[in-house]
């Protein structure tokens, strides 16, 4: 999920309104009980990070069931180094969903 703002936002932005396109390939390559963190800014972020989270759960976890979680602030990163780090202010957005698809949410 990128930001809806900047002139690039159309082409390539996943969010609750077209998460579903990503059903068919998730069936095929997600493993049961997968486990998927996305490690970008704010994606979990208010309303929108969890409508998110809620919609794309079921669509790409719905076969086996797993987790999604997504940073609700900023995060720091530098690949090589010290990885992805959510900042002591942040928090993650859990998404648990079971075969199925049923999805409950949280925050941790």
């Amino acid at each position: 999920m990128l930001p809806k703002t900047g002139w690039f936002s159309a082409l390539i932005c996943i969010d609750a309104t077209n998460a579903h396109l990503l059903k068919p390939a998730c069936q095929q390559s997600m493993a049961p009980q997968a486990r998927i963190h996305f490690l970008g800014c704010n994606i979990g972020e208010g309303p929108q990070g969890e409508a998110f989270l809620r919609v794309a759960g079921p669509h790409m976890l719905g076969l086996g069931g797993g987790r999604m979680m997504a940073a609700t602030s900023l995060t720091f990163s530098a690949p090589g180094y010290f990885g992805q780090r959510v900042p002591f202010w942040g928090s993650m957005r859990v998404a648990d969903v079971s075969p199925g698809g049923a999805t409950v949410t949280y925050t941790i």
